[in-house]
Order: C-alpha cells, then sequence, then structure tokens
C-alpha cells in the first residue's frame, strides 16, 4: 500500500466516510445534520416558489434540477412529490423539468426499472405519471415538458451524455437554466461542463484522451424490447479534477438564495459550458489521470 493510499484511508476515516462516498460528500452529509441541530427556519412550498422566482426561474423555461434531497430537513410539506410540484409550478405548463437519471449499472440500462443513481428526487421524478426517460446508455435524463420531445430527438445517435446528439447538449442549446437545491456553495457537481471537455477534444491534445474504446450496454424500453447500444466510457483512472471544477464555478454567473441553511444556485447551462471551455483552453484539466 502505498503512502498516498495511507493518508486517503486515514482521511476517509476522519470525516466518517461511507463505503463509496466520496470524502467531500461526507463532509457535506455532517454539515446537514449539524445543520438540523442548529436551523430552526420552516419553510413551505409557497416559501420555495417565492425563492425560485427571486433567482431567476421563470414561466417557461427548460429547467435542469439537481437536488441533494437530505438538504430539505426543514420543508415542512416535505415531500419529493410536492418538490416537484413546485418546481412544475414556477416553470408553468410551458416549462419543460428535467433531472439526470442514470443508473450505476453501466452493461444494461433499463427505462422501467432502473433506478436513478442521481438521488432521491430523481428517482421519484422519473416514476410521476408523463416523465420521459431517456433511451441512452450514458448520463440519462428524465424530463416532462413540451421541450422533450426535441431534447430526446437524437437520443439514438448518442454514445456519451455530452456530445453534440445528447439531450443534455439539446437542451443547454435550447437555452436550459440549470438548478442547484441544497448542493451547498462548494460544490463540484457542475455537469455542464461536460459539454465544454467533450468539445475540448478537437481543440486540446490531452482531452483526446479521456475516452476509450466503445463499450456496449443492453438498453431495455419502456415496451419490455431490448437494444444494444455503443457508448463512449473514460479511461481507467481518468476522474474529475473537483478542485478545478469548484474553481472554474465560481466565475460562472449565476444566482443565489437561502432558505434557512437550504442553498439554491441558479446558472444557464451554455454560459457555463462557454466559460469551462475558455478555461481550458487556457490549460485548465478538468480530469486528472490525462
Amino acid at each position: 500500500m502505498t503512502i498516498k493510499e495511507v493518508i486517503r484511508i486515514a482521511a476517509r476515516r476522519s470525516v466518517g466516510a461511507r463505503p463509496g462516498e466520496p470524502i467531500r460528500d461526507a463532509i457535506r452529509r455532517q454539515e446537514i445534520d449539524r445543520g438540523k441541530c442548529r436551523d430552526s427556519f420552516m419553510y413551505g412550498s409557497q416559501d420555495l416558489l417565492r425563492a425560485l422566482k427571486r433567482i431567476g426561474v421563470t414561466q417557461g423555461d427548460i429547467l435542469i434540477v439537481h437536488c441533494a434531497w437530505r438538504s430539505l430537513y426543514n420543508y415542512k410539506d416535505g415531500t419529493p412529490e410536492s418538490l416537484v410540484e413546485v418546481l412544475r409550478m414556477a416553470i408553468g405548463p410551458e416549462g419543460t423539468l428535467v433531472m439526470p437519471s442514470y443508473g450505476f449499472e453501466k452493461n444494461v440500462f433499463d427505462l422501467n426499472n432502473t433506478p436513478s443513481n442521481a438521488g432521491v428526487l430523481s428517482e421519484v421524478f422519473r416514476c410521476l405519471p408523463g416523465v420521459t426517460r431517456a433511451e441512452i446508455p450514458h448520463f440519462a435524463l428524465a424530463a416532462v415538458g413540451p421541450a422533450t420531445q426535441e431534447m430526446f430527438s437524437e437520443s439514438l445517435e448518442c454514445k456519451y451524455g455530452f456530445d453534440s446528439h445528447s439531450p443534455y447538449r439539446k437542451a443547454a442549446l435550447m437555452g436550459a437554466k440549470v438548478l442547484h437545491v441544497g448542493l451547498g456553495s462548494r460544490t463540484a457537481k457542475i455537469s455542464a461542463f461536460h459539454l465544454a471537455g467533450w468539445d475540448a477534444r478537437d481543440r486540446v491534445a490531452r482531452y483526446a484522451n479521456v475516452w476509450g474504446e466503445e463499450k456496449a450496454c443492453r438498453v431495455v424500453r419502456e415496451d419490455g424490447s431490448s437494444v444494444v447500444r455503443a457508448y463512449y466510457p473514460k479511461r481507467p483512472g481518468v476522474r474529475n479534477n473537483n478542485r478545478v471544477f469548484r474553481g472554474i464555478f465560481k466565475v460562472v454567473p449565476k444566482q443565489c438564495t437561502c432558505l434557512g441553511r437550504m442553498d439554491m444556485t441558479l446558472f444557464n447551462a451554455f454560459e457555463a459550458e462557454k466559460i469551462c471551455l475558455k478555461e481550458i483552453e487556457q490549460g485548465k484539466l478538468l480530469y486528472k489521470g490525462i
């Protein structure tokens, strides 16, 4: 065992990280647990709706939501379903609500039965009536609203969740906003930056080394039929450089608010991608191991 591995094990023990839980996520979990003891501010659905409007969520938006449900411990209406209802009220019937909906298993993706690996809210959302899940083997999205068909229109050609055919790319080009709910100010979960990482392949030589050879994933469709789809995984040893993610995110224009200790942040997906790509061209490395 190397010295680095020994230090990492000691660090994980010191913060009480669970198996498979990143150290930063363990620290965030403990911050939330402490907040439960200190934060007596209660809020309801109408408070959330007003806060969303305050930071710039408007009728007709395409809204991509990333949520840490455990952060909403003082939400007195208290269910993921009610939060989805608030989000849909904020964007109105002409808006489209979107959430990550990828699975943990890389070799099989069952649209009906594979649980979302993107948190409690995303799992509840993908099971709701009218919600469509993208038929892609990497970083699938689920969505409901009039822009869904256009966003998913090239899903059959998508081989990476942020390539030119991906629903995420389509959403960004259509002006999508990204909403972080309860992720904290130090989050590195900025999926829009992966759009820039993919585009950098043709601009920065080292980024051509991020992805490995095509792999196969069996996608089980809603009607029970299945098809084998190709996708591009990252090469072994390549992983997100979270420090760089957080650093670039600091300069992305955003609107923020809090309800008690629960934070919400809104930014434009396409604008975040452009800023990230510029930083990449100036030498920033989004990924370690390249």
